[in-house]
């Protein structure tokens, strides 16, 4: 008794309590954008040609950030309108394909895999849920934060983004396939050659992710639609 309290413990404890309540002001997707934006890796240019690497902290930061909004999607899905879930499912595919690093400065590997791994979460979902309640559509249309971001993302932060306006998943594949086969094309300079390589084996670690979906090897089989 008496003791001073672990900063790590209250921080972990915090971030426990914004997932289990909810996360209604979407504080783990705002301070996600907000770091990455003011490290240079998004923003209106949508080039993170001026990007500057990420302390210690700032990397479990933007983890624990990430990892919060795949857990309040998955279980507060039907609350979110779907282009909204479709947006913030693309644009993490997008950061953890490797669209937002610059040259040598590159987005951290836990982090990447944790943004493929909420978007992996979200496409299972997307095919796999059923059609929302009555009631829930009409918390939906009353949301203008998710509007609001839903615009942030697609227009000032991530103008060329790679959307999927549809849940079918052909135009997934077709675009993982691209870029599958991408660094084997002739005649492409070193730097361009090591970009396509990079993105090439963060769509193949993607695909795998996907998998896991399904055969129960990652922790969103635990989920409930």
């Amino acid at each position: 008794l008496g003791a001073p309290s672990n900063a790590i413990t209250i921080l972990h404890a915090s971030l426990e309590h914004l997932r289990n309540t909810g996360d209604e002001q979407y504080l783990f997707l705002r301070a996600t954008l907000e770091l990455l934006t003011n490290h240079g890796f998004l923003g209106a240019a949508d080039s993170a040609n001026n990007a500057s690497p990420l302390s210690g902290d700032e990397e479990q930061l933007l983890f624990h950030c990430v990892t919060g909004v795949r857990h309040v999607m998955l279980f507060r899905w039907e609350y979110f309108q779907p282009s909204f879930r479709s947006c913030v499912r693309d644009c993490l595919l997008a950061i953890g394909l490797g669209c937002c690093n610059a040259g040598s400065v590159v987005l951290p590997r836990t982090f990447t895999m944790a943004c493929l791994s909420g978007a992996a979460s979200f496409w299972k979902r997307s095919w796999t849920a059923g059609a929302p309640n009555d009631t829930s559509i009409t918390q939906v249309q009353q949301d203008s934060q998710q509007n609001y971001l839903e615009s942030l993302m697609t227009t000032n932060l991530m103008p060329s983004m790679q959307r999927f306006n549809t849940t079918d998943g052909q135009d997934l594949f077709s675009y993982l396939n691209n870029l599958l086969v991408s660094p084997f094309e002739q005649s492409l300079q070193p730097v361009e050659l090591m970009r396509r390589q990079y993105t090439g084996a963060m769509a193949a670690s993607f695909l795998s992710l996907l998998v896991g979906e399904f055969t129960g090897g990652n922790s969103s089989a635990r989920y409930n639609p």
